[in-house]
């Protein structure tokens, strides 16, 4: 899904030209023109001469939040979903749903907090 106008992301993207190049771009996602296709959004950029340059999902690697955390948007605006590695290197999913952090770690399991949710804080 794309992220929503309002959120500041880092984007990286891959291109073929025609060697693998990757590039990223960190900036507020604004109000998409009306002209893009629905795999496309708007990130605001002053160094671009529209004030603003288009990304395209098809060349998404990564996107990740404000705090450099990955990030995996969802239709819904009220949730957030994090992947967030853990100290031994097992990966959890941390969902932020109305206010309410949930984690898929054992820990949250028997606690209903962990650090995991406290990193995304």
């Amino acid at each position: 899904m794309l992220p929503l106008p309002g959120t500041t992301v880092t984007v990286t993207t891959e291109w073929r030209m025609p060697e693998l190049r990757y590039h990223e771009i960190t900036g507020e996602v604004i109000k998409s023109p009306n002209w893009l296709t629905a795999e496309q959004f708007a990130i605001a950029n002053p160094h671009h001469p529209n004030g603003f340059s288009v990304v395209h999902m098809s060349h998404v690697v990564d996107i990740r939040d404000a705090d450099g955390k990955e990030y995996k948007f969802t239709a819904d605006p009220g949730i957030k979903v994090w992947t967030v590695t853990g100290s031994k290197g097992n990966e959890y999913t941390v969902k932020c749903q109305d206010g309410s952090y949930s984690c898929t770690c054992p820990g949250f399991l028997y606690r209903k907090h962990c650090r995991h949710i406290t990193e995304c804080i």
